[in-house]
């Protein structure tokens, strides 16, 4: 039999807002499909972690000590990994 491969079906993933986002404010982060995530991260463009969240379905992140540029961020997920950008300015 064929090895199963994950899956990587287009599905309503992560969304993050607002975009770009001032310095000082907050992102709002929505996770749909809970069940599977495993873990939500925050990344720089370079991917160094900036931070660990725990999946729930809806986080505020404040951006205070952030510095402008971009970032990603990264559900990780049983089948799949999924990626969103985002920037700060």
């Amino acid at each position: 039999a064929p090895e199963e491969l994950p899956m990587l079906m287009p599905m309503e993933d992560t969304k993050v807002y607002p975009s770009p986002a001032k310095l000082g404010d907050a992102i709002t982060i929505e996770v749909p499909a809970l069940n599977d995530v495993v873990a939500v991260r925050i990344l720089d463009i370079q991917g160094r972690l900036i931070s660990n969240l725990t999946p729930a379905e809806t986080t505020e992140v404040s951006l205070a000590d952030w510095e402008p540029g971009l970032y990603i961020v990264q559900t990780v997920r049983q089948q799949m990994v999924s990626t969103v950008q985002f920037s700060v300015e």
